[in-house]
């Protein structure tokens, strides 16, 4: 939960750093915006080994990239979401489904491995003349080192003002009954309006996926404004379902 207040969100960013390599077998989704809410609306991006989508909004078949990054938002009233509401510069994939519930998303192929990198989302800049109907949010994965600046895709929401909820999450997922890698992930707390956001609390959940007592595969600290998830490719049977770590 941050302590930061925002009256009208034009960025939100992540710096994250992933320690050790991942094989391109593994099936892993780094999300440094796990979720976050605008009006209410629920948002994730991240990068992904496995990533796909459709090559275009007219050919509904879904393709696979490799690694990349990934953009999504959801229904906000649980109806489909035109595609109308994602684009894209050429090479940009596209899918809008409703088996995790109704959302629209964009894809793209992004080389990232071990290294520091930043997720960020901006709002695109609007006409002044024109009344505010609604706004473009367009995501992107930056190589720190290199400087080199990947455009994932826009997502489309309505309003004329634009409110983001301060309570925030990042998350490390291994998918699709993927072996678990050995990797450590350090989230560095997001930056609002090109701000910190300091946080006034710290909750960490190990999901249990419907199992009455699952193995825990990953543990996370926080060093200063840092939380650091490892994985545990072997589990432990501690019973540790959540915890507050600050």
């Amino acid at each position: 939960m941050c302590t930061t207040t925002v009256d009208d969100v034009t960025e939100v960013a992540v710096d994250f750093r992933i320690i050790g390599r991942v094989d391109d077998s593994v099936a892993l989704f780094i999300a440094p915006l796990g979720l976050f809410r605008v009006n209410g609306t629920q948002f994730y991006g991240g990068v992904q080994t496995k990533s796909g989508g459709w090559p275009s909004k007219k050919l509904e078949t879904k393709v696979a990239l490799g690694r990349g990054g990934i953009f999504s938002r959801w229904s906000s009233d649980n109806q489909p979401i035109p595609l109308s509401y994602a684009d894209g510069l050429p090479g940009t994939h596209y899918e809008a489904a409703a088996y995790e519930g109704n959302f629209v998303s964009v894809r793209r192929k992004v080389k990232w491995g071990e290294g520091d990198y930043t997720y960020r989302v901006r709002r695109a800049m609007h006409d002044s003349s024109l009344p505010v109907t609604h706004a473009w949010f367009a995501a992107s994965v930056i190589d720190k080192t290199s400087g080199a600046e990947t455009p994932i895709g826009a997502l489309r929401l309505d309003g004329s003002q634009f409110y983001i909820d301060m309570s925030m999450a990042a998350f490390v997922e291994v998918y699709g009954r993927s072996r678990i890698p050995r990797v450590t992930v350090a989230f560095s707390e997001p930056r609002i309006n090109a701000q910190a956001c300091a946080s006034s609390s710290t909750k960490v959940l190990y999901p249990k996926h419907g199992l009455e007592d699952p193995p825990r595969f990953a543990t996370v600290v926080v060093l200063g404004d840092v939380a650091i998830v490892t994985t545990l490719p072997a589990g432990t049977q501690d019973g540790l379902a959540e915890e507050v770590i600050r």
